[in-house]
């Protein structure tokens, strides 16, 4: 086991975030990383040896001076609402390079056993935890255990309280955040598990990704099936094979969901019923998540007009949420942050190809986990989010850490394997 890596993996999945004074947000998994570079800073000024990092790492400096660049501009043309907090949010890309570095270092058999070692278990956690909150949590609950689970969250009380007992949200500040790590959970148990304990991690995920209803999951994970299976397809005759047992599967699936999602949250199949009706007749008005969306893109306009290449910075605009990680980025960063996002999808998938050669499976997952990510920000957001947003960077770290030379006691050219 990879006792640095799983501890990371249990804060992120498990603690919740700590407020200091000024409202200063402070997580485990914050002090985790920030603590071990700063070891690993002292290691190298005592031994004047710094180790070498490959993989991506010149991109992942450049997110956080481009924050730093577009707060700085904010600053110098004083803008209303520039402080302190504005400046801390260039701790959150720094700690996803942090992460990446220490990953990327890594022994990667023991760092991908472990990965998938505690996705396993996290996962039937996190399902069995989703499903308590939604079994005996009320919407007036005000016992212990709502008031426990009411720390994970910053959503208001009210709300809170709603989603406890109609939509879980498990450990994580929101339900999207639980499908979000669910979503990932089945690809974890398609691409990395062995087959023997494949079925309990997709079983699991897939529980706690209905009762989630993370609408954007539920009906982008067809898709994302086909895709994998074609992905790993080595020849058209294989990719007919796997896309007619996907189908069949996704056949199964369906009907399963059908059947089982009305008895396990008739509140989120009302909202997926609610959803499909909604887009298939157009009045998406009537739809709260699409209307919301929809007026969020004033967001877009007013940063177009007033600050497009580097962003308003301030959160004072926003309200709530955005609703969107595309859209949030490109309003407090312009042009400038929303580039630097969206350029972490084509750098991971070009070092992902080039994995597939040494690490296929690894590589195949990190290519679909990527996409999930993508699919998330557009209606929510993961590498906003200073918590589950590593999740992308620990899987970039590990597959650079299976480049052939990139140990001593790594095998050159040695495909990578969990046995």
């Amino acid at each position: 086991m990879d006792w640095w890596l799983a501890c990371l993996l249990l804060a992120i999945f498990f603690t919740p975030t700590l407020r200091l004074p000024g409202n200063i947000p402070l997580r485990v998994d914050d002090v985790i990383a920030f603590g071990s570079a700063l070891i690993a800073c002292c290691r190298a000024l005592y031994t004047f040896r710094i180790g070498k990092v490959k993989g991506p790492w010149l991109y992942l400096t450049l997110v956080p001076v481009s924050v730093l660049l577009c707060t700085l501009v904010a600053t110098i043309e004083q803008r209303p609402s520039i402080g302190p907090k504005e400046y801390l949010d260039l701790l959150r890309p720094i700690k996803f390079l942090i992460i990446y570095c220490f990953l990327a270092r890594s022994n990667p058999r023991i760092s991908l056993r472990t990965f998938v070692i505690v996705m396993e278990n996290s996962m039937i956690a996190l399902c069995v935890i989703a499903m308590v909150q939604l079994v005996f949590m009320k919407p007036d609950s005000n016992g212990i255990l709502a008031r426990f689970f009411l720390i994970y969250t910053h959503v208001e009380d009210e709300q809170a309280h709603m989603m406890l007992s109609l939509r879980p949200f498990a450990t994580f500040n929101t339900p999207t955040d639980l499908g979000y790590i669910a979503t990932i959970g089945i690809f974890v148990g398609i691409a990395l598990t062995p087959p023997a304990r494949r079925t309990k991690i997709i079983v699991s995920s897939l529980v706690a990704l209905l009762i989630s209803a993370t609408r954007t999951f539920l009906f982008c994970l067809p898709l994302l099936l086909i895709a994998y299976a074609c992905l790993t397809a080595h020849s058209l005759g294989e990719a007919v094979k796997k896309l007619r047992v996907t189908l069949l599967f996704l056949a199964a699936g369906t009907i399963l969901v059908l059947i089982v999602m009305p008895v396990v949250s008739s509140f989120a199949a009302g909202m997926v019923q609610h959803s499909i009706t909604a887009a298939l007749s157009g009045d998406i008005q009537s739809e709260e998540s699409f209307s919301n969306r929809l007026d969020n893109l004033a967001l877009v306009q007013y940063t177009w007009d007033h600050a497009r290449w580097f962003g308003v910075v301030t959160r004072s605009l926003i309200g709530p949420a955005a609703d969107s990680e595309l859209i949030y980025t490109f309003h407090r960063y312009g042009i400038v942050g929303i580039t630097m996002l969206l350029t972490l999808y084509p750098v991971g998938y070009i070092y992902a190809k080039k994995a597939t050669k040494y690490c296929s499976e690894l590589a195949q997952f990190a290519i679909i986990m990527l996409t999930i990510t993508f699919l998330y920000g557009i209606t929510q957001g993961a590498i906003i989010n200073t918590r589950i947003g590593a999740i992308p960077f620990i899987t970039l770290g590990m597959l650079v850490s299976c480049a052939p030379g990139a140990l001593r006691d790594k095998g050159r050219g040695n495909e990578v394997h969990l046995c």
